[in-house]
Protein backbone atom coordinates (compact mmCIF):
# COMPACT_ATOMS: atom_id res chain seq x y z
CA UNK A 1 0.00 0.00 0.00
CA UNK A 2 1.35 3.12 -0.71
CA UNK A 3 2.63 5.66 1.64
CA UNK A 4 -0.36 8.15 3.37
CA UNK A 5 0.42 12.11 3.74
CA UNK A 6 -0.41 13.87 6.55
CA UNK A 7 -1.30 17.55 6.41
CA UNK A 8 0.60 20.12 8.09
CA UNK A 9 -1.13 23.73 7.65
CA UNK A 10 1.72 26.54 8.76
CA UNK A 11 0.33 29.60 10.00
CA UNK A 12 1.33 32.99 7.99
CA UNK A 13 3.73 34.01 10.94
CA UNK A 14 5.09 30.24 11.71
CA UNK A 15 8.67 29.62 11.86
CA UNK A 16 10.85 26.82 11.70
CA UNK A 17 10.82 25.78 15.24
CA UNK A 18 7.42 25.60 15.63
CA UNK A 19 7.42 23.17 12.12
CA UNK A 20 10.14 21.47 13.11
CA UNK A 21 7.98 20.35 17.03
CA UNK A 22 5.30 18.97 14.32
CA UNK A 23 7.55 16.74 12.82
CA UNK A 24 9.07 15.67 15.89
CA UNK A 25 5.54 14.93 17.44
CA UNK A 26 3.97 13.63 14.26
CA UNK A 27 3.78 9.44 14.17
CA UNK A 28 3.63 9.87 10.03
CA UNK A 29 7.04 9.69 8.10
CA UNK A 30 5.28 11.11 5.40
CA UNK A 31 4.11 14.90 5.25
CA UNK A 32 2.45 17.55 3.43
CA UNK A 33 3.77 21.06 4.70
CA UNK A 34 0.78 23.24 3.25
CA UNK A 35 2.63 27.25 3.61
CA UNK A 36 0.99 30.30 2.57
CA UNK A 37 2.30 32.81 0.02
CA UNK A 38 2.57 35.31 2.78
CA UNK A 39 4.97 33.65 5.07
CA UNK A 40 8.42 35.01 5.04
CA UNK A 41 10.01 33.04 7.19
CA UNK A 42 10.49 30.18 4.65
CA UNK A 43 11.82 32.20 1.70
CA UNK A 44 15.15 31.56 2.70
CA UNK A 45 18.04 28.80 1.88
CA UNK A 46 19.09 28.40 6.08
CA UNK A 47 15.69 28.01 6.84
CA UNK A 48 14.52 25.69 4.05
CA UNK A 49 18.21 23.66 4.83
CA UNK A 50 17.16 23.57 8.34
CA UNK A 51 13.51 22.03 7.55
CA UNK A 52 15.43 19.56 4.73
CA UNK A 53 18.26 18.99 7.56
CA UNK A 54 15.90 17.90 11.00
CA UNK A 55 13.49 15.89 8.34
CA UNK A 56 15.91 13.53 6.69
CA UNK A 57 17.06 13.37 10.38
CA UNK A 58 14.03 12.28 11.95
CA UNK A 59 13.07 9.84 8.82
CA UNK A 60 10.30 12.45 7.45
CA UNK A 61 8.95 12.51 3.77
CA UNK A 62 8.33 15.78 3.36
CA UNK A 63 6.77 18.08 0.59
CA UNK A 64 5.94 21.51 0.28
CA UNK A 65 2.97 23.21 -1.00
CA UNK A 66 2.93 26.85 -1.66
CA UNK A 67 2.17 29.41 -4.47
CA UNK A 68 5.46 31.46 -3.31
CA UNK A 69 7.66 31.06 -6.42
CA UNK A 70 10.56 32.43 -4.38
CA UNK A 71 9.55 29.80 -2.03
CA UNK A 72 9.66 27.09 -4.61
CA UNK A 73 12.88 28.19 -6.44
CA UNK A 74 14.31 27.98 -3.09
CA UNK A 75 12.91 24.37 -2.08
CA UNK A 76 13.93 22.84 -5.58
CA UNK A 77 17.14 24.34 -5.14
CA UNK A 78 17.90 22.00 -2.33
CA UNK A 79 16.68 19.05 -3.92
CA UNK A 80 12.99 19.25 -1.83
CA UNK A 81 9.70 17.65 -3.61
CA UNK A 82 7.51 21.20 -4.09
CA UNK A 83 3.87 21.55 -5.62
CA UNK A 84 1.90 24.28 -6.56
CA UNK A 85 -1.81 24.92 -5.16
CA UNK A 86 -2.73 24.81 -9.05
CA UNK A 87 -0.31 21.70 -9.61
CA UNK A 88 -1.37 19.62 -6.89
CA UNK A 89 -2.90 17.57 -9.24
CA UNK A 90 0.87 16.08 -9.98
CA UNK A 91 0.41 14.09 -6.46
CA UNK A 92 -1.21 10.80 -6.67
CA UNK A 93 -4.79 11.50 -5.16
CA UNK A 94 -4.25 8.32 -2.99
CA UNK A 95 -1.49 9.63 -0.86
CA UNK A 96 -3.50 12.04 0.86
CA UNK A 97 -4.58 10.69 4.55
CA UNK A 98 -6.69 12.52 6.78
CA UNK A 99 -6.13 11.57 10.04
CA UNK A 100 -9.70 12.68 11.16
CA UNK A 101 -10.96 8.38 10.51
CA UNK A 102 -12.16 6.13 13.02
CA UNK A 103 -8.88 4.55 13.61
CA UNK A 104 -6.72 7.68 14.78
CA UNK A 105 -9.11 10.45 15.93
CA UNK A 106 -6.12 12.91 15.12
CA UNK A 107 -6.90 16.19 14.02
CA UNK A 108 -4.07 18.14 11.82
CA UNK A 109 -1.35 19.34 13.87
CA UNK A 110 -1.73 22.75 12.70
CA UNK A 111 -4.74 25.10 12.18
CA UNK A 112 -4.72 26.33 8.28
CA UNK A 113 -3.18 29.10 7.78
CA UNK A 114 -4.81 32.23 8.42
CA UNK A 115 -5.69 34.33 5.13
CA UNK A 116 -5.24 37.35 4.70
CA UNK A 117 -8.63 39.99 4.63
CA UNK A 118 -9.46 40.33 1.30
CA UNK A 119 -12.42 42.80 -0.04
CA UNK A 120 -15.43 40.80 -1.44
CA UNK A 121 -14.80 39.35 -5.52
CA UNK A 122 -10.85 40.40 -5.06
CA UNK A 123 -9.06 38.31 -7.48
CA UNK A 124 -6.91 36.89 -4.09
CA UNK A 125 -9.74 35.88 -2.92
CA UNK A 126 -11.36 34.16 -5.29
CA UNK A 127 -7.61 32.35 -6.15
CA UNK A 128 -8.13 31.07 -2.81
CA UNK A 129 -11.60 29.86 -2.56
CA UNK A 130 -9.80 28.19 -6.17
CA UNK A 131 -6.82 26.75 -4.37
CA UNK A 132 -9.55 25.51 -1.77
CA UNK A 133 -11.87 23.91 -3.70
CA UNK A 134 -9.33 22.08 -5.57
CA UNK A 135 -7.57 20.71 -2.61
CA UNK A 136 -10.87 19.53 -1.13
CA UNK A 137 -11.70 17.80 -4.62
CA UNK A 138 -8.23 15.53 -4.19
CA UNK A 139 -8.99 14.39 -1.00
CA UNK A 140 -12.93 13.04 -1.59
CA UNK A 141 -11.27 11.35 -4.96
CA UNK A 142 -8.65 9.92 -2.76
CA UNK A 143 -11.05 8.73 -0.28
CA UNK A 144 -13.04 7.53 -3.07
CA UNK A 145 -10.30 5.16 -4.46
CA UNK A 146 -9.53 4.07 -0.70
CA UNK A 147 -12.42 2.58 -0.29
CA UNK A 148 -12.76 0.86 -3.82
CA UNK A 149 -9.55 -0.68 -3.48
CA UNK A 150 -10.57 -2.05 0.00
CA UNK A 151 -13.48 -3.38 -1.43
CA UNK A 152 -11.81 -5.08 -4.22
CA UNK A 153 -9.41 -6.58 -1.67
CA UNK A 154 -12.18 -8.20 0.36
CA UNK A 155 -13.84 -9.68 -2.39
CA UNK A 156 -10.61 -11.55 -3.52
CA UNK A 157 -9.82 -12.12 0.14
CA UNK A 158 -12.55 -15.24 1.46
CA UNK A 159 -11.09 -15.60 4.74
CA UNK A 160 -11.36 -12.18 6.47
CA UNK A 161 -7.85 -9.97 6.73
CA UNK A 162 -5.67 -11.04 9.95
CA UNK A 163 -6.35 -9.05 12.79
CA UNK A 164 -3.35 -6.10 13.34
CA UNK A 165 -2.53 -5.69 16.63
CA UNK A 166 -1.79 -1.79 17.00
CA UNK A 167 1.99 -1.15 17.63
CA UNK A 168 2.50 0.91 20.97
CA UNK A 169 5.37 2.72 21.39
CA UNK A 170 8.39 0.88 23.79
CA UNK A 171 10.21 2.30 25.55
CA UNK A 172 13.35 2.74 23.73
CA UNK A 173 11.07 4.64 21.10
CA UNK A 174 10.24 6.90 23.98
CA UNK A 175 14.11 7.49 24.57
CA UNK A 176 15.17 7.92 20.93
CA UNK A 177 12.46 10.46 20.19
CA UNK A 178 13.49 12.62 23.84
CA UNK A 179 17.40 11.92 22.32
CA UNK A 180 16.15 13.28 19.10
CA UNK A 181 14.31 16.10 20.49
CA UNK A 182 17.21 17.21 22.84
CA UNK A 183 19.70 17.36 19.75
CA UNK A 184 17.47 19.39 17.69
CA UNK A 185 17.16 21.99 20.67
CA UNK A 186 20.95 21.79 21.15
CA UNK A 187 22.15 22.59 17.17
CA UNK A 188 19.10 25.15 17.86
CA UNK A 189 20.68 26.78 20.74
CA UNK A 190 24.16 26.32 19.35
CA UNK A 191 23.17 27.96 15.96
CA UNK A 192 21.77 31.11 17.77
CA UNK A 193 24.56 31.56 19.61
CA UNK A 194 26.89 31.55 16.71
CA UNK A 195 24.78 34.28 15.26
CA UNK A 196 25.02 36.23 18.18
CA UNK A 197 28.46 36.02 17.92
CA UNK A 198 28.75 36.47 13.97
CA UNK A 199 25.98 39.80 14.52
CA UNK A 200 28.64 40.82 17.61
CA UNK A 201 31.95 40.56 15.91
CA UNK A 202 30.04 42.71 12.61
CA UNK A 203 28.75 45.25 14.57
CA UNK A 204 32.27 45.44 16.40
CA UNK A 205 33.70 45.68 13.29
CA UNK A 206 31.56 48.14 11.98
CA UNK A 207 31.45 50.43 14.91
CA UNK A 208 35.09 50.48 15.72
CA UNK A 209 37.34 49.27 12.79
CA UNK A 210 36.63 51.06 9.81
CA UNK A 211 39.31 51.28 8.23
CA UNK A 212 40.64 53.30 4.88
CA UNK A 213 44.06 53.14 2.37
CA UNK A 214 45.02 55.16 -0.10
CA UNK A 215 47.49 54.33 -2.89
CA UNK A 216 48.33 57.74 -4.33
CA UNK A 217 50.86 57.97 -7.37
CA UNK A 218 51.67 61.91 -7.95
CA UNK A 219 52.74 63.15 -11.45
CA UNK A 220 56.06 63.04 -12.46
CA UNK A 221 58.55 64.61 -15.00
CA UNK A 222 62.06 64.04 -15.94
CA UNK A 223 65.23 66.64 -16.30
CA UNK A 224 68.35 66.37 -17.94
CA UNK A 225 70.90 68.10 -18.67
CA UNK A 226 74.82 68.36 -19.48
CA UNK A 227 77.58 68.90 -16.94
CA UNK A 228 81.50 69.38 -17.01
CA UNK A 229 83.31 67.74 -14.19
CA UNK A 230 87.15 67.95 -13.37
CA UNK A 231 89.20 65.14 -11.31
CA UNK A 232 92.01 66.00 -10.11
CA UNK A 233 94.61 63.93 -7.49
CA UNK A 234 95.57 66.75 -6.16
CA UNK A 235 92.14 67.96 -3.94
CA UNK A 236 90.24 66.44 -1.20
CA UNK A 237 87.51 67.96 -0.92
CA UNK A 238 84.48 68.89 -3.48
CA UNK A 239 84.33 72.08 -5.23
CA UNK A 240 80.60 72.59 -6.39
CA UNK A 241 81.65 75.80 -7.65
CA UNK A 242 84.41 75.06 -10.04
CA UNK A 243 82.51 71.26 -10.33
CA UNK A 244 85.88 69.92 -9.04
CA UNK A 245 86.07 66.46 -7.54
CA UNK A 246 89.23 64.43 -5.69
CA UNK A 247 90.50 61.25 -7.64
CA UNK A 248 93.06 58.78 -6.87
CA UNK A 249 95.38 57.32 -9.09
CA UNK A 250 95.65 53.44 -9.04
CA UNK A 251 98.42 51.63 -10.69
CA UNK A 252 99.87 48.05 -11.18
CA UNK A 253 103.21 46.73 -13.03
CA UNK A 254 104.33 43.21 -14.45
CA UNK A 255 106.71 41.89 -16.55
CA UNK A 256 106.55 38.95 -19.21
CA UNK A 257 109.44 37.17 -21.44
CA UNK A 258 109.65 35.00 -23.53
CA UNK A 259 112.39 33.35 -25.98
CA UNK A 260 111.42 33.66 -29.60
CA UNK A 261 113.37 32.24 -33.12
CA UNK A 262 114.55 34.29 -35.96
CA UNK A 263 113.11 34.22 -39.12
CA UNK A 264 115.78 35.77 -41.16
CA UNK A 265 117.78 33.76 -43.61
CA UNK A 266 121.14 34.63 -45.42
CA UNK A 267 124.64 32.85 -46.97
CA UNK A 268 127.58 34.35 -45.02
CA UNK A 269 131.33 33.63 -45.19
CA UNK A 270 133.75 35.04 -42.59
CA UNK A 271 137.31 34.37 -41.66
CA UNK A 272 138.48 32.99 -38.89
CA UNK A 273 140.14 35.54 -36.11
CA UNK A 274 142.00 35.08 -32.64
CA UNK A 275 145.02 36.33 -30.39
CA UNK A 276 148.62 34.78 -30.94
CA UNK A 277 151.36 35.48 -28.62
CA UNK A 278 154.43 36.35 -30.82
CA UNK A 279 158.03 35.43 -28.59
CA UNK A 280 161.20 36.93 -29.54
CA UNK A 281 164.22 35.01 -28.29
CA UNK A 282 166.18 35.93 -31.02
CA UNK A 283 168.17 39.15 -29.58
CA UNK A 284 168.21 41.99 -27.59
CA UNK A 285 166.98 44.37 -30.44
CA UNK A 286 163.24 44.98 -30.80
CA UNK A 287 161.65 43.74 -34.03
CA UNK A 288 158.67 45.21 -36.44
CA UNK A 289 156.04 42.96 -37.61
CA UNK A 290 153.80 45.02 -40.15
CA UNK A 291 150.51 44.55 -40.97
CA UNK A 292 149.32 41.40 -42.51
CA UNK A 293 152.65 39.37 -41.61
CA UNK A 294 151.85 35.74 -42.26
CA UNK A 295 151.83 33.62 -39.34
CA UNK A 296 151.06 29.81 -40.00
CA UNK A 297 149.96 27.11 -38.03
CA UNK A 298 151.15 23.80 -37.22
CA UNK A 299 148.54 22.19 -39.27
CA UNK A 300 149.64 24.49 -42.67
CA UNK A 301 146.94 27.66 -41.48
CA UNK A 302 147.80 31.27 -43.10
CA UNK A 303 146.88 33.57 -40.47
CA UNK A 304 147.93 37.62 -41.35
CA UNK A 305 148.77 40.38 -38.44
CA UNK A 306 146.04 42.92 -38.32
CA UNK A 307 148.11 45.76 -37.78
CA UNK A 308 151.60 46.53 -37.14
CA UNK A 309 153.28 45.45 -33.87
CA UNK A 310 156.71 46.34 -32.68
CA UNK A 311 157.75 43.11 -30.64
CA UNK A 312 160.41 44.18 -27.44
CA UNK A 313 163.78 42.88 -27.56
CA UNK A 314 164.85 39.86 -25.53
CA UNK A 315 166.28 40.50 -22.35
CA UNK A 316 170.23 39.55 -21.68
CA UNK A 317 170.63 38.26 -17.79
CA UNK A 318 174.03 36.36 -16.87
CA UNK A 319 175.10 36.11 -20.88
CA UNK A 320 171.31 34.00 -21.31
CA UNK A 321 168.47 35.46 -23.30
CA UNK A 322 165.06 35.80 -21.75
CA UNK A 323 162.50 35.44 -24.51
CA UNK A 324 160.19 39.06 -24.86
CA UNK A 325 156.57 38.52 -25.93
CA UNK A 326 153.86 40.31 -27.40
CA UNK A 327 150.52 39.32 -28.01
CA UNK A 328 148.84 40.32 -32.07
CA UNK A 329 145.67 39.99 -33.37
CA UNK A 330 145.37 37.75 -36.79
CA UNK A 331 142.68 36.71 -39.24
CA UNK A 332 142.50 33.50 -41.46
CA UNK A 333 143.92 34.19 -44.78
CA UNK A 334 140.58 32.17 -46.27
CA UNK A 335 136.89 31.74 -45.22
CA UNK A 336 135.70 28.50 -43.85
CA UNK A 337 135.25 26.69 -40.42
CA UNK A 338 138.65 25.16 -41.46
CA UNK A 339 140.64 27.67 -40.07
CA UNK A 340 139.15 27.51 -36.22
CA UNK A 341 141.88 25.71 -35.39
CA UNK A 342 142.67 24.89 -31.65
CA UNK A 343 145.48 26.37 -29.80
CA UNK A 344 148.57 26.39 -31.80
CA UNK A 345 152.14 26.72 -31.97
CA UNK A 346 152.65 29.60 -35.45
CA UNK A 347 155.80 30.33 -37.39
CA UNK A 348 157.06 33.38 -39.24
CA UNK A 349 157.47 32.22 -43.14
CA UNK A 350 158.89 35.92 -43.19
CA UNK A 351 161.98 34.67 -41.33
CA UNK A 352 162.40 31.57 -43.13
CA UNK A 353 166.14 30.99 -44.24
CA UNK A 354 167.26 33.06 -41.84
CA UNK A 355 168.58 32.93 -37.99
CA UNK A 356 165.11 34.63 -37.09
CA UNK A 357 163.11 32.29 -38.46
CA UNK A 358 164.24 29.92 -35.30
CA UNK A 359 164.34 33.21 -32.64
CA UNK A 360 160.92 34.61 -33.83
CA UNK A 361 157.57 32.36 -33.38
CA UNK A 362 154.04 32.30 -32.02
CA UNK A 363 151.71 30.14 -29.49
CA UNK A 364 147.71 30.23 -29.15
CA UNK A 365 146.46 29.13 -26.24
CA UNK A 366 142.85 29.65 -27.64
CA UNK A 367 140.95 27.80 -30.63
CA UNK A 368 140.52 30.15 -33.35
CA UNK A 369 136.38 31.15 -33.91
CA UNK A 370 134.67 32.60 -36.42
CA UNK A 371 135.53 30.96 -40.03
CA UNK A 372 132.24 30.38 -41.25
CA UNK A 373 131.10 29.47 -44.91
CA UNK A 374 127.38 28.74 -45.13
CA UNK A 375 123.45 30.09 -44.67
CA UNK A 376 123.02 31.22 -41.48
CA UNK A 377 119.78 32.81 -39.30
CA UNK A 378 119.09 36.37 -38.14
CA UNK A 379 116.58 38.11 -36.29
CA UNK A 380 114.84 40.68 -38.39
CA UNK A 381 112.65 43.90 -37.46
CA UNK A 382 109.13 41.79 -37.95
CA UNK A 383 110.77 39.29 -35.69
CA UNK A 384 110.79 42.00 -32.93
CA UNK A 385 107.25 43.05 -33.54
CA UNK A 386 105.71 39.92 -33.05
CA UNK A 387 107.67 39.40 -29.44
CA UNK A 388 106.85 42.51 -28.41
CA UNK A 389 102.96 42.08 -29.81
CA UNK A 390 102.99 38.48 -27.74
CA UNK A 391 104.53 39.79 -24.30
CA UNK A 392 101.77 42.74 -24.67
CA UNK A 393 98.45 40.56 -25.26
CA UNK A 394 99.73 38.86 -22.22
CA UNK A 395 100.26 41.80 -19.97
CA UNK A 396 96.34 43.25 -21.57
CA UNK A 397 94.82 41.45 -18.32
CA UNK A 398 96.52 43.74 -16.46
CA UNK A 399 93.53 45.93 -17.13
CA UNK A 400 90.80 43.55 -15.68
CA UNK A 401 93.49 42.77 -12.88
CA UNK A 402 93.25 46.87 -12.12
CA UNK A 403 89.64 46.77 -11.63
CA UNK A 404 89.65 44.09 -9.50
CA UNK A 405 92.05 46.77 -6.95
CA UNK A 406 89.38 49.36 -6.72
CA UNK A 407 87.67 50.23 -4.36
CA UNK A 408 83.79 49.94 -3.99
CA UNK A 409 82.81 53.02 -3.23
CA UNK A 410 85.05 54.30 -6.03
CA UNK A 411 83.78 54.90 -9.74
CA UNK A 412 85.94 53.51 -12.98
CA UNK A 413 84.57 54.45 -16.70
CA UNK A 414 85.71 53.48 -19.83
CA UNK A 415 88.20 55.61 -21.19
CA UNK A 416 90.20 56.44 -17.83
CA UNK A 417 92.92 53.55 -17.81
CA UNK A 418 95.48 53.31 -20.65
CA UNK A 419 98.56 50.49 -20.59
CA UNK A 420 101.82 51.66 -20.86
CA UNK A 421 104.92 48.98 -22.13
CA UNK A 422 108.49 49.04 -21.71
CA UNK A 423 111.32 46.91 -23.12
CA UNK A 424 113.92 45.58 -20.31
CA UNK A 425 115.68 43.33 -23.36
CA UNK A 426 115.27 43.09 -27.17
CA UNK A 427 117.61 42.31 -29.95
CA UNK A 428 118.91 44.75 -32.82
CA UNK A 429 117.49 43.95 -36.27
CA UNK A 430 119.97 41.70 -38.10
CA UNK A 431 121.59 40.45 -35.07
CA UNK A 432 122.82 36.99 -36.32
CA UNK A 433 121.32 34.47 -33.47
CA UNK A 434 118.57 31.21 -34.69
CA UNK A 435 116.62 32.39 -31.31
CA UNK A 436 116.43 35.55 -28.93
CA UNK A 437 114.79 36.65 -25.79
CA UNK A 438 112.75 39.66 -25.06
CA UNK A 439 111.67 41.28 -21.46
CA UNK A 440 108.85 43.75 -21.84
CA UNK A 441 107.65 45.68 -18.32
CA UNK A 442 104.09 47.09 -18.65
CA UNK A 443 102.29 49.35 -16.23
CA UNK A 444 98.54 49.81 -15.98
CA UNK A 445 97.18 53.27 -14.97
CA UNK A 446 93.23 54.48 -14.20
CA UNK A 447 91.68 57.80 -12.33
CA UNK A 448 89.24 56.81 -9.92
CA UNK A 449 86.79 58.80 -8.08
CA UNK A 450 84.19 58.52 -6.04
CA UNK A 451 79.91 58.81 -7.40
CA UNK A 452 78.78 60.45 -4.84
CA UNK A 453 81.19 63.50 -5.24
CA UNK A 454 79.30 63.16 -8.79
CA UNK A 455 75.72 63.14 -7.23
CA UNK A 456 76.56 66.08 -5.40
CA UNK A 457 76.97 68.48 -8.27
CA UNK A 458 73.94 66.99 -9.76
CA UNK A 459 71.76 67.62 -7.17
CA UNK A 460 73.22 71.12 -6.96
CA UNK A 461 72.11 71.79 -10.50
CA UNK A 462 68.33 70.07 -10.03
CA UNK A 463 68.08 72.61 -6.74
CA UNK A 464 67.75 75.36 -9.52
CA UNK A 465 65.89 73.93 -12.18
CA UNK A 466 62.42 72.69 -9.58
CA UNK A 467 60.11 74.76 -7.91
CA UNK A 468 59.36 74.81 -4.29
CA UNK A 469 56.08 72.38 -4.66
CA UNK A 470 58.43 69.69 -6.69
CA UNK A 471 60.96 67.21 -5.46
CA UNK A 472 63.74 65.50 -7.02
CA UNK A 473 63.52 61.63 -6.74
CA UNK A 474 67.82 60.99 -6.72
CA UNK A 475 66.84 57.37 -6.94
CA UNK A 476 65.84 57.48 -10.56
CA UNK A 477 68.56 59.25 -11.41
CA UNK A 478 70.85 58.43 -14.30
CA UNK A 479 74.31 59.34 -15.36
CA UNK A 480 76.24 58.39 -18.57
CA UNK A 481 80.09 59.46 -18.49
CA UNK A 482 82.32 60.22 -21.54
CA UNK A 483 86.09 61.59 -21.55
CA UNK A 484 86.96 64.69 -23.02
CA UNK A 485 90.72 64.80 -22.05
CA UNK A 486 92.90 62.53 -19.68
CA UNK A 487 96.23 62.91 -18.23
CA UNK A 488 97.02 59.86 -16.23
CA UNK A 489 100.57 61.53 -15.14
CA UNK A 490 99.17 64.42 -14.15
CA UNK A 491 96.50 62.56 -12.09
CA UNK A 492 93.73 64.64 -14.01
CA UNK A 493 90.92 64.47 -16.40
CA UNK A 494 87.70 66.62 -17.89
CA UNK A 495 84.68 64.89 -17.92
CA UNK A 496 81.36 64.99 -19.62
CA UNK A 497 78.31 64.06 -17.50
CA UNK A 498 74.66 63.68 -19.32
CA UNK A 499 72.45 63.62 -15.97
CA UNK A 500 68.48 62.88 -16.36
CA UNK A 501 66.08 62.50 -13.16
CA UNK A 502 62.74 62.72 -12.25
CA UNK A 503 61.01 65.15 -10.78
CA UNK A 504 57.54 64.82 -8.50
CA UNK A 505 55.02 66.88 -7.36
CA UNK A 506 54.59 67.19 -3.34
CA UNK A 507 51.94 65.64 -1.44
CA UNK A 508 50.80 66.93 1.98
CA UNK A 509 49.50 63.32 3.33
CA UNK A 510 48.12 65.81 6.44
CA UNK A 511 45.75 67.43 4.58
CA UNK A 512 44.58 64.99 2.26
CA UNK A 513 42.93 63.32 5.04
CA UNK A 514 41.33 65.98 6.68
CA UNK A 515 39.96 66.92 3.29
CA UNK A 516 38.52 63.01 2.71
CA UNK A 517 36.81 62.37 6.12
CA UNK A 518 33.52 61.46 5.92
CA UNK A 519 33.62 61.02 1.98
CA UNK A 520 31.82 58.92 0.13
CA UNK A 521 33.61 56.96 -2.74
CA UNK A 522 32.26 58.63 -5.48
CA UNK A 523 33.73 61.99 -3.51
CA UNK A 524 37.09 61.19 -2.65
CA UNK A 525 36.95 60.05 -6.57
CA UNK A 526 36.04 63.46 -7.34
CA UNK A 527 37.85 65.47 -5.00
CA UNK A 528 41.27 63.47 -5.88
CA UNK A 529 41.07 63.54 -9.05
CA UNK A 530 40.42 67.46 -9.13
CA UNK A 531 44.09 67.66 -7.50
CA UNK A 532 46.73 68.55 -9.97
CA UNK A 533 49.81 67.10 -7.98
CA UNK A 534 47.99 63.35 -8.25
CA UNK A 535 48.46 61.19 -11.22
CA UNK A 536 46.06 58.07 -10.20
CA UNK A 537 44.67 56.86 -6.55
CA UNK A 538 43.66 53.52 -5.92
CA UNK A 539 40.94 53.86 -2.44
CA UNK A 540 40.14 51.28 -0.39
CA UNK A 541 37.13 50.95 2.62
CA UNK A 542 37.60 48.22 4.78
CA UNK A 543 35.09 46.39 5.94
CA UNK A 544 34.14 45.53 2.67
CA UNK A 545 30.72 47.30 3.29
CA UNK A 546 31.56 50.69 4.31
CA UNK A 547 30.77 53.07 1.81
CA UNK A 548 32.17 56.25 3.71
CA UNK A 549 35.61 57.15 4.31
CA UNK A 550 36.19 57.31 8.46
CA UNK A 551 35.31 59.75 10.21
CA UNK A 552 38.84 60.63 11.96
CA UNK A 553 41.90 61.51 9.86
CA UNK A 554 44.14 58.65 11.98
CA UNK A 555 41.98 55.81 10.40
CA UNK A 556 43.29 57.07 6.94
CA UNK A 557 46.29 55.17 5.63
CA UNK A 558 48.50 57.17 2.55
CA UNK A 559 51.12 55.48 0.64
CA UNK A 560 52.55 57.44 -1.69
CA UNK A 561 54.08 55.33 -4.75
CA UNK A 562 56.24 55.63 -7.85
Amino acid sequence: MKDKFQKIYIGTNEGITSVVDCLVNSLESSLLLIIPPENKNFQNLITLKLLKREARTLGKNIIIISSNPTLRKLASKLGLRVIDYFQIEEVQPEIFYDKSTEAGKISDIAAPAKRPHLPPSSPLEKEAKEKEGKFKFFERLASKKEEKKEREEEEKEEQPPPIKIPETKSEEQENEKGRKKLAFITSRVFIYVLILVGLGILGFAFFSLPKAKIEVVPKMETVSFDLSISLDKGISEVNLVQKKIPAQLVRIEREAKNSFLSSGKKLKESKARGTITIYNNYSSAPQTLVATTRLISETGKLFRTTSTVNIPGAALTGGKITSSTYDVEVVAAEVGEEYNVGPSTFSIPGFAGTPKYTGFYGKSSQPMTGGFKGEIKFVTADDIKAARSSLEQQLLSLKGEIAGKIPQNLKLIDGASEIKFEEMSSPKAGDEQEKFDMDLRGAASTLVFNEEDVKKIIEENIATKIVTDKEPLPKTQKIVYSIKSINLDAGKAELSVRAEEGITWKIDTEILRKDLVSKSIPEAKEYLSSLVSIDNAKVTLWPFWIKKFPSTPQKIDIEIGL
